[in-house]
């Protein structure tokens, strides 16, 4: 997962020319940094005019959110000026909780009660902190941004839907004006014959080669061939094409019956495959959820899985999750865990139920 880009504004008053100032912009850039951001450090503005110029700065840098670094009390033009050309871009105001406590007048606590309010007026949102540069504080505003980066890729994602809701899982379906509007996101429909039209045209040797890294990062095949996996994975060379040509940052597909009980193949191992290699996707062209995977893959930079609960074993404190083998393998407590076929047991429950009982 790539780094968070934060455009870092330090906000002063323009009557104000102080030395500790530059001291805190300082270590706040390089403990976000430390922190993993890549910080794109604008000039410190002194009027509405050198905020525009910054605006532009920034959005030509492309950054992901914007952090306004409150050290003193601030001129309102200046930071309405940068809200007002920045309001698709998510916002975090740091607040300094004093800048010197010899000199309390250039407040940068009321510069964000300032600032705030009317930056709420102008219907733009934003997240805040008060707090010095301690790892704490860089924790916390480190975590912020890395949400808001997302928030601005969930805007910016593109959905693969392949097919139609399958029969009787009407919960699936959502209203994508509804969901377009309140987070941004964009679904690309596509009809299941055009991935089976790609399975079909599917060059054996590259289903080849995706069987046999599948097998080679899970204990083997168990109750299948490698013939019946390998032409399976011709899904795969499918898909990712599909991914390819329509610029997908995720994708969902129906599965079922179709694939399962007409042609005889499905997807999960695709999917498994799909997942590792970082595009995150769901089964029964269930939407919302592929979204809430999208988001958790790029929270944890890892891969994620969409699941069922598939049984509660009370009398082990545990409970039993699973979908149909699809999880990328790297998800497995060992490498050796997961394997390819139709009645691989499941992983052993004491892993999980250690961190259940830790949760009552």
């Amino acid at each position: 997962m790539r780094s968070v880009k934060v455009g870092f504004v330090t906000c002063v008053h323009p009557f104000y020319d102080l030395p500790a100032v530059v001291k805190h912009r300082d270590a706040a850039v390089e403990a976000l940094t430390q922190a993993g951001c890549e910080v794109v450090a604008a000039p410190i503005p002194r009027n509405s005019l050198d905020a525009l110029e910054i605006a532009s700065l920034l959005r030509k840098s492309d950054v992901d959110a914007v952090l306004l670094f409150f050290c003193t009390w601030v001129a309102e033009e200046i930071t309405l000026a940068l809200a007002r050309e920045l309001m698709d871009l998510p916002m975090l105001i740091w607040a300094l909780p004093y800048l010197d406590r010899d000199i309390p007048m250039p407040s940068p606590m009321s510069g964000l009660t300032t600032s705030g309010s009317n930056i709420r007026r102008l219907g733009k949102s934003f997240a805040y902190m008060i707090g010095h540069v301690t790892p704490a504080k860089v924790d916390q505003a480190a975590g912020a941004l890395k949400v808001a980066a997302v928030a601005r890729r969930l805007r910016q994602a593109r959905f693969g839907v392949v097919g139609y809701p399958c029969p009787g899982m009407m919960d699936v379906g959502i209203d994508e004006a509804d969901l377009q509007k309140a987070l941004g996101v964009t679904a690309v429909h596509l009809d299941l014959d055009v991935l089976l039209k790609g399975y079909q045209a599917a060059s054996l040797e590259a289903a080849s080669d995706a069987a046999r890294r599948l097998i080679s990062e899970t204990g083997g095949v168990k109750e299948v061939s490698v013939e019946t996996l390998t032409d399976n994975l011709r899904l795969n060379v499918g898909m990712k094409e599909l991914v390819e040509s329509n610029k997908l940052d995720a994708y969902c597909v129906r599965c079922w019956p179709e694939l399962r009980d007409q042609h005889k193949i499905t997807i999960c191992a695709t999917h498994a495959l799909m997942s590792q290699d970082g595009i995150p996707n769901s089964c029964e062209v269930d939407l919302p959820a592929l979204i809430t995977t999208y988001l958790l893959h790029q929270l944890a930079g890892t891969p994620a899985f969409n699941f069922d609960v598939t049984g509660y074993l009370e009398e082990e404190g545990a409970v039993q999750f699973g979908h149909c083998g699809a999880a990328a393998p790297s998800l497995a407590e060992t490498r050796r865990r997961p394997c390819s076929g139709s009645t691989c047991a499941p992983a052993p429950a004491p892993r999980w139920n250690s961190h259940f009982r830790k949760a009552r």
